[in-house]
């Protein structure tokens, strides 16, 4: 304890020394810096049995411990999506960095023990990056955010990302979206 209290002034000179600037110095972002927000699709879409969406590992979580609520309807940004993006034209933000739900994308095929593209879900995000491009808001895609379709979960055996075969399923997921919003997204 008697280090900890050595310790402390040092800690806060130095966290509140020569590199903090004062209120009369300009504070300036670089030329190119972008004023964004950003969401999780699972945190923000709903509509999760829309779209051709399946559950997702998250779906399974919440389901499974009593009173946690799930995100069935989340902020419902499925359906509202076009009025959102006009709150971010209003607010002046430039970008949006929002993440894709690999099982609105792609749904478990028990024949081939695959994940094959979703058309409707997939036609979802074009219509979300077109609303973007279009009120000039930036695009920035994320590829995953911790939402794994169950069916990689419980089908394969190590479960999930344990198995070694998951790298060969991400990467027909990432190609996948490569191919259809590669050109119109810029930043991944």
């Amino acid at each position: 304890m008697r280090f900890l209290r050595q310790l402390l002034p040092v800690a806060m000179a130095a966290l509140f020394g020569s590199s903090v600037a004062t209120a009369s110095e300009p504070r300036c972002f670089p030329e190119k810096f972008m004023f964004g927000s950003a969401t999780a699709s699972y945190q923000v879409e709903g509509a999760v049995k829309e779209g051709g969406r399946t559950s997702s590992i998250w779906d399974d979580f919440c389901r499974e411990k009593p009173g946690m609520k799930c995100a069935n309807v989340a902020d419902d940004f499925y359906h509202r999506y076009k009025d959102d993006v006009k709150l971010m034209v209003e607010t002046g933000l430039e970008s949006f960095r929002f993440s894709i739900s690999w099982s609105r994308a792609m749904n478990w095929d028990p024949v081939t023990r695959r994940m094959k593209p979703n058309a409707e879900g997939i036609a979802w995000y074009h219509n979300l990056i077109d609303e973007l491009n279009a009120n000039g808001i930036v695009p920035i895609l994320t590829i995953y955010h911790w939402d794994l379709p169950s069916e990689l979960q419980t089908q394969l055996e190590p479960k999930g990302w344990l198995n070694p075969g998951i790298v060969d399923h991400f990467l027909d997921y990432s190609t996948l979206l490569f191919n259809e919003y590669g050109s119109k997204v810029q930043l991944w």
